[in-house]
């Protein structure tokens, strides 16, 4: 299974299926026999381009559509339990006998495995929501929300954020002189600037308007955008909602409870999908399911955020108790199937070379001993506890215990 998902660049494409579910709603993976006689052939697939039909009551896919377009050429695959059929039209594709642009079979291929080979993942699936739902449902009304206030804003900082100036008491000649001034006062009053000499007649004043306070569109969006990460389930800093007082490290946790929860619900619905993935991916390989897949299991990383030293504090202890080994431990630290492979055979061979230098450290006390006392060499090598002691002679008190293993 891990070759098959290695085989697949699935690390990397199962990070573009989730974000699709969540999105639209719903994703797809499809599967079928590799080139060569590799692996079986897994894509991650968008609900832009699939639409499923599910069999009420057991929810297997029933018939499943997959459409898209290279360049002016258009591609649907139709996939049935019993067949495959490829269609193609416009572009490339031959023109009706009538000179129509309209759908031909491109190819059938039969489907032996008596399944489509889709497997759907739907977010938020339920009976009276059998395509699942976007997880921005809830929230794209707020989201409009801000963002037409965000424009009204900007809006009124181009019109009313600066101070608009007036004037009053000019009296303005009328006729063609008096049109050239206003037009004048028109194309040059916007550049008058503080600190620029304005002369005027008897009882002229000039002023101007108070900026407009900008305050009230803050103060909403500030507001729509709790109600946005409460609905979401977001912690407040994740929106952008800070305090003067930074918050604590367990007050961050405490706050991202709710999302770690969520993705916690998400884990379990999207684990049941790729364990569905694993299996027709064997089908597709094998021509049928073995025996003992029921079993299989999706592992997921964990949804929590904690510190390396709390985690690796927290598989020490379990470890040091006899809760977890070795191999478990270093699952929950985060190391995956290759990196304990690697650590495994690293440990071995360390120990391998510990007994190698003691068997060698046994061997050359067993060669000093006769050399200065005399004695036998099985005696010597018995003394040193390479091997068992002749018969009739015991151990003696000081002998070393023969080497583990």
């Amino acid at each position: 299974a891990w070759k098959i998902w290695q085989d697949n660049h699935f690390g990397l494409a199962s990070g573009r299926c989730h974000p699709r579910s969540l999105r639209h709603g719903r994703a797809f993976v499809s599967g079928w026999a590799g080139t060569g006689g590799g692996s079986p052939r897994l894509r991650v697939e968008s609900a832009k381009e699939m639409v499923v039909d599910i069999e009420p009551g057991s929810g297997a896919v029933r018939v499943a559509l997959k459409s898209w377009k290279d360049g002016s050429t258009e591609y649907a695959t139709l996939y049935l339990p019993d067949r495959i059929v490829k269609y193609w039209r416009g572009g490339d594709a031959p023109k009706l006998g009538d000179g129509k642009s309209d759908w031909v079979i491109r190819a059938v291929v039969d489907n032996t495995l008596g399944i489509v080979p889709i497997v759907p993942f739907f977010n938020s699936y339920d009976d009276d929501m059998p395509n699942g739902e976007s997880e921005l449902t809830d929230v794209v009304h707020i989201a409009d929300a801000i963002n037409k206030l965000a424009t009204d804003m900007m809006t009124t900082s181009e019109f009313h954020a600066m101070p608009r100036r007036w004037a009053t008491g000019i009296e303005i000649p009328k006729g063609p002189e008096g049109r050239r001034l206003e037009a004048e006062v028109k194309a040059y009053w916007d550049k008058a600037v503080a600190g620029k000499t304005w002369l005027a007649g008897k009882d002229v004043a000039f002023g101007q308007f108070a900026a407009a306070d900008l305050q009230n569109f803050v103060h909403a969006i500030s507001m729509l955008s709790t109600q946005l990460a409460a609905l979401a389930g977001l912690p407040p800093h994740y929106v952008g909602i800070s305090h003067n007082n930074p918050a604590s490290a367990d007050a961050i946790r405490s706050a991202e409870a709710s999302l770690v929860k969520r993705a916690q619900r998400k884990q379990r619905t999207f684990g049941e999908a790729w364990e569905d993935v694993m299996l027709l991916a064997f089908a597709v390989q094998d021509g049928t399911v073995p025996d003992d897949m029921g079993g299989i299991e999706t592992v997921w990383k964990s949804a929590e955020t904690p510190t390396v030293a709390q985690k690796a504090d927290a598989a020490v202890k379990l470890h040091a108790e006899g809760i977890i080994t070795t191999e478990q431990a270093q699952v929950d630290l985060g190391y995956s199937t290759e990196q304990r492979r690697i650590m495994r055979d690293a440990g071995n061979a360390a120990l391998a070379l510990q007994a190698t230098a003691e068997v060698r450290e046994r061997v050359a006390q067993a060669v000093a001993m006769m050399e200065t006392l005399g004695v036998d060499d099985k005696i010597a090598f018995a003394a040193v506890g390479l091997i068992l002691p002749p018969k009739g002679v015991g151990a003696g008190p000081n002998a070393l215990a023969p080497p583990e293993g």
